[in-house]
């Protein structure tokens, strides 16, 4: 068999795996957020649904308050199968616009926004 048939069966069967792979994977669905003005926590709720709390969680959260620099928090691990749950510390006044993302490590992200109430 030449090298280039071998190539070509190699790709193939790298590529499967690949999309075994991605296919597997669960994206994070259903963010409630929540904010408590006295104690300045933003309490993030996400659905993310993972087998393995170790391979698949949500690792990244980003926070961005009126459209400004957005603030990354990163995670090792997520605590509970079937939810993300975090309560973050944020800095924020009544009328902000609090936006969150999450970023699953298996692929994926969801966004979400709240206005800050009295």
């Amino acid at each position: 068999m030449s090298r280039q048939k071998i190539l070509i069966i190699l790709m193939v069967v790298v590529g499967f795996f690949v999309m075994v792979n991605v296919a597997k994977a669960k994206p994070p669905r259903n963010m409630n957020l929540s904010y408590d003005l006295q104690s300045q926590m933003l309490h993030v709720e996400v659905e993310h649904v993972c087998d393995n709390r170790n391979n698949e969680y949500i690792h990244k959260v980003t926070i961005s308050i009126n459209r400004g620099v957005p603030e990354k928090k990163y995670y090792g691990k997520q605590r509970d199968h079937l939810m993300f749950i975090q309560d973050i510390a944020v800095t924020a006044k009544v009328g902000d616009v609090i936006k969150v993302a999450v970023y699953a490590k298996e692929g994926g992200f969801l966004e979400g926004s709240l206005v800050v109430a009295e």
